[in-house]
């Protein structure tokens, strides 16, 4: 929720509707004209900002609540208090989209981040990032959100399935070296070396987990990548030894 400026832009719309009531009277008879213009344009504008049902509110009260402003004297009224009436700010401020397209953007631009990391392909991804983004840039904010939320979805069930998947490799690497290690003879000069280093190597795997468990996905899969290169080095180190 945030007020925007552009919002109270739309209201000052409504100024123009003032226009029927000093051409002949028009707007005194009912026949609002003016008021049905700037419904028809702050309509599609508010569409994109807050979505379908929030921009028809915002368009029914620019035509005065119509079909009760062709009642005679109380439409003029009506016509008195709405043309003044911060609609669009208000609804604009309660149903904004802007924040959430913005919220999208920044977030599938992370999960990018932490995908490359983790060698997924990411093409796809990139071009509905450029498309949202595109939306976005030009005021279509409800059409942003739209198109990028299951983008985000998708992509961030793919990097935890990624990690998840690294870890059963990993859990079942640090079995593997725990039983070869506890084989070898405590008095091996590298037997000190290779336990210390499968704790620091299970202690990587401990913090990712605690790092997905948090939804950081970069720092998840920067650790895990960590803790597979050391389970390596363990096993490069012990078959060499």
């Amino acid at each position: 929720m945030k007020f925007r400026f552009s919002n109270l832009i739309v209201d000052a719309l409504d100024l123009f509707s003032f226009a029927d009531l000093i051409t002949a009277g028009s707007g005194a008879i009912g026949l609002d004209w003016a008021d049905w213009i700037v419904a028809l344009i702050q309509f599609p504008i508010m569409k994109k900002k807050v979505g379908f049902l929030p921009a028809l509110l915002v368009s029914w009260e620019a035509t005065n609540f119509l079909p009760f402003s062709l009642i005679p004297g109380i439409g003029e009224a009506i016509e008195v208090v709405t043309n003044f009436f911060p609609a669009a700010t208000i609804l604009g401020t309660f149903f904004d989209k802007e924040e959430k397209a913005q919220s999208l953007i920044d977030e599938l631009t992370s999960l990018l981040s932490s995908a490359d990391q983790a060698d997924i392909d990411t093409k796809n991804y990139k071009k509905n990032l450029g498309e949202g983004s595109a939306r976005a840039y030009s005021g279509d904010f409800v059409g942003a959100v739209s198109h990028l939320s299951p983008v985000v979805s998708k992509l961030r069930s793919d990097v935890r399935s990624h990690i998840h998947g690294l870890f059963s490799k990993l859990d079942s690497e640090a079995q593997d070296l725990a039983s070869a290690i506890s084989s070898m003879d405590e008095n091996d000069e590298s037997y000190e070396t290779l336990a210390s280093g499968l704790e620091n190597a299970c202690g990587l795997v401990r913090e990712a987990r605690s790092a997905l468990s948090g939804n950081d996905y970069s720092k998840a899969v920067k650790l895990a990548n960590e803790a597979q290169g050391a389970f390596e080095n363990l096993k490069n180190s012990y078959n060499s030894g």
